[in-house]
This record gives C-alpha cells, structure tokens and sequence, in this order.
C-alpha cells in the first residue's frame, strides 16, 4: 500500500493528522498548519476559535499572511503553524491517532529543532539537529519517547515492576531506570557482562536513581533476552504486576512515540520553512526508525528517513517492519509493512557494536569544535558519520535534517574516554576489548 493510501486509510479509519484547516473568508484554505496544544476532547468551533486567537494574539501585524509561520509561547511551545488573520473564521481540528492512549510526561517536549550553520559550512550541506539530546541526565535521549507510552500503558495496567535489559552502558537502562524512580515503579535491570571496577556514566546514574542492578555474565544477546523473560516469570510468580522491556525498549507501543515525534519535527519544519529531504538518525533495534516511518505515512509528507545501523544482530529490516506493522495497527491503521520500506545503511558500524570508528569520531570531534554539540561513539556518532558520508558521496541535495538520539552519558566511561582524547593505544585498545562490554 503507497503513501497516498495509507493516509486515506488514515482519515477513513481514524480522522486524524491533527492538522488545523482555516479557511478565510474568500473560501481559500490553508491546511497542516500543525496540532493546536492545549484543546480538550470534544471542544466545539467557537473553542477552537478562542483558543486560536489566544495563542495569536498581538502577533498579526509581525507575521506576514503570504508564509504561515509559528513562535514559541507558554502555551504554544512548539512555535507550531498558526494563520493570525485567518481565527476569527472556520477552524477545523482533526484529532491525533495517538491523544487516547495512556501517556505520562518524561521529556520537555518538544525538543529543539536547531540550525547547525558552521558544522553544515564544514561539511557542505545544511544541516538541522533535531535535539533530543537535551533534558536531564537521566531523562534526555529518544528512549523517553518510547517510555511515555510503555510506562503510561503500565501505569494503567497496574504494573509495579519494570524488568529492563541492555548493556553495562545502555541508555534504554538508564531511562528506563530513571522514569520508574520518577513514577514509583521498581525497577530491576539486568545488564551484560561482569561487574567493572568503576562504576561510571550510565551504570552510576542508575545505581543513584535505585535500579536493582543484575550481571548477566554473558554477553549475548539472546542469553540476555532469556534472562529477562525469566524474571518476569519469577516476579510473577512472587505476586508483582510485571512489564518486560526488551534491548532498545522497542516494541510496537513504544514505536507509537516516534510516529508523534515525526509529526512534532515536522510542525518545526514548517514553522522555520524549512523544506528538508532526508531525515538520518543511528538505527539499531529499529523502534526509532518504524516509528518515524509511521509518523512520515500518516502525515503524507516530510523527510525521507534513514537509519543508520550501529549494531549487528540486534535489529534488522524484517523486525522494523514488524514493529511498524503493530504500532499501526495500534493506531488504528491495519497496514502491512514490507521490508524494502526501510532504508537501513549498515555501511558505518565498524567491526561492532560498541567499537568506535575512524569515522564516528572524525564526525565526533567535528560537531563538538563547530557547534559545542557532543554525539558519542557508539551509537549517535556513527549515525552523524554516515549522514557525512552521504553528502560527500553527493547523496543529499537539499537541508538535512539529524535527529540526535542522546547517549552523550557514554563519554564518561573510562576506555571510551581515553579514545576519544587519542590516549591508551586509541582504538586498536578499545577494538580489542569486547564491544559489548562498553555498551
């Protein structure tokens, strides 16, 4: 099914996109000028019409009627799309596919949508960050997104314990530590490999946030996955109401998280006329990326999404197309997903998962020197590598947009932190430790 059917699918389904139509008085009509934040369930035309000219009021004679444009305020803050001269006539609002779902608030959202102009000069495009980056240390990365949505299901199935798994520096651990210290749910984490001498970077935030910290031993994956379906058993077992979160936190809930980050990026887009090709971000367990995908079909426009893959055996093409097949479905939308809808560039992941490369911290050293921007070397560093090593292979034509997915946290480990400062044999050292042990 193409783009053009899906939508419609969409809009018979589900009469969403969340877009705002305003139509002037002459009959002309301007659509997907962006969700309206703030608007209760079942508000009438006269409500819509209110909020509107609230959130425009004393703006109309500074933005120009020809080019929609949008501002931050305290109840716009996503500086989304508004028609001034245009809200004291018809509006419309379609809801999102998403507003009924159990939700809790983790992240400042909507995060920041940037202009990298010297790191773009440096590399000969335009360049845009979509900075997820930014929040707490704890709570910051595109995991939280995930969360949202998988702990707001939790809470509403009474569960009081989380069972999470990943490696010794997993950000989906931390998050996932993080918002169930916020939200009182105990959390219990298995993570792979031995206990190390120091515990730094995400291991300690987790341990200060009170997550019960298991050491698998081992450090594969399917081994690590099998100790988390037994915990969950065993904590049944001992009376708990339990949720097993997988590596990543990716599952089809949590995809549903990406599918409204797409249409947040997408309003900011907007709101700065931006009109961006490519969308890149690092891809590995692939909930980030089937997300984004759903998002991009239910809007009908935007960015074209690539994923950049960091790791080998953790996510692949067929389990995208599974994980967006069910979070459309969630969404009302039974659309089957088939492989070659993804564009998934495992050009740029080195030897493995948690290695660094030549290229990952060339881009590394190169964000940070133009625009004081960190990406670390095991997972968003090697997604900003392959987004330069497609505008120098003449691959992208107009702005581009980078959606940071945090893990900044990671810089602190110790041998990671001495490859990134050239020190301690750089990395032939760290190539010749098991990846898995620094993620």
């Amino acid at each position: 099914m193409g783009p053009d059917q899906f939508v419609q699918e969409a809009l018979n389904t589900l009469t969403v996109l969340g877009s705002i139509d305003v139509r002037q008085g002459d009959g002309d009509t301007l659509s997907n000028a962006g969700p309206v934040p703030g608007l209760s369930r079942g508000q009438g035309v006269t409500d819509v019409m209110d909020e509107c000219t609230d959130l425009t009021k004393g703006s109309s004679a500074s933005m120009s009627p020809d080019r929609p444009t949008g501002r931050p305020t305290s109840r716009n803050p996503g500086g989304l799309t508004f028609i001034p001269r245009s809200c004291t006539t018809h509006v419309s609002v379609r809801r999102l596919p998403w507003d009924d779902l159990p939700r809790v608030p983790l992240a400042p959202l909507p995060s920041p949508l940037v202009h990298a102009p010297r790191f773009s000069a440096a590399i000969g495009a335009e360049v845009w960050i979509k900075r997820d980056d930014i929040g707490s240390l704890t709570h910051a990365g595109n995991k939280i997104r995930k969360l949202e949505f998988l702990l707001g299901q939790a809470l509403a199935d009474g569960v009081n314990l989380v069972v999470t798994i990943g490696a010794q520096q997993s950000n989906s651990v931390r998050a996932a530590a993080a918002a169930c210290a916020q939200l009182g749910i105990r959390c219990s984490a298995i993570v792979t490999g031995e206990r190390p001498p120091w515990i730094t970077a995400n291991l300690l935030l987790e341990h200060l946030v009170g997550a019960e910290i298991r050491y698998l031993g081992s450090h594969d994956w399917r081994t690590l996955e099998a100790a988390m379906r037994t915990a969950v058993t065993e904590f049944e077992r001992a009376g708990h109401r339990v949720l097993g979160l997988p590596v990543g936190g990716s599952m089809p809930l949590g995809a549903v998280g990406f599918a409204a980050a797409y249409v947040e990026l997408v309003d900011q887009l907007d709101s700065y006329g931006v009109d961006a090709e490519l969308l890149v971000h690092a891809s590995c367990t692939g909930g980030t990326q089937a997300g984004l995908e759903v998002g991009r079909r239910l809007l009908g426009r935007g960015p074209r999404v690539v994923g950049i893959g960091v790791a080998k055996g953790l996510g692949d093409v067929a389990s995208f197309a599974r994980l967006a097949t069910e979070a459309s479905a969630i969404l009302g939308a039974p659309i089957s997903w088939a492989e070659d809808e993804f564009d998934l560039d495992q050009g740029f992941m080195g030897s493995a998962y948690g290695v660094p490369t030549p290229e990952a911290l060339e881009a590394i050293d190169l964000l940070a020197r133009s625009e004081g921007i960190i990406v670390d070397p095991v997972y968003s560093g090697k997604g900003l590598a392959g987004l330069i090593g497609r505008v120098r292979d003449d691959a992208v034509e107009g702005p581009v947009v980078f959606w940071h997915t945090g893990g900044a946290q990671v810089v602190f480990e110790p041998e990671l932190s001495k490859t990134l400062l050239g020190q301690g044999g750089g990395l032939e050292e760290v190539g010749s430790r098991s990846s898995v042990d620094l993620l």
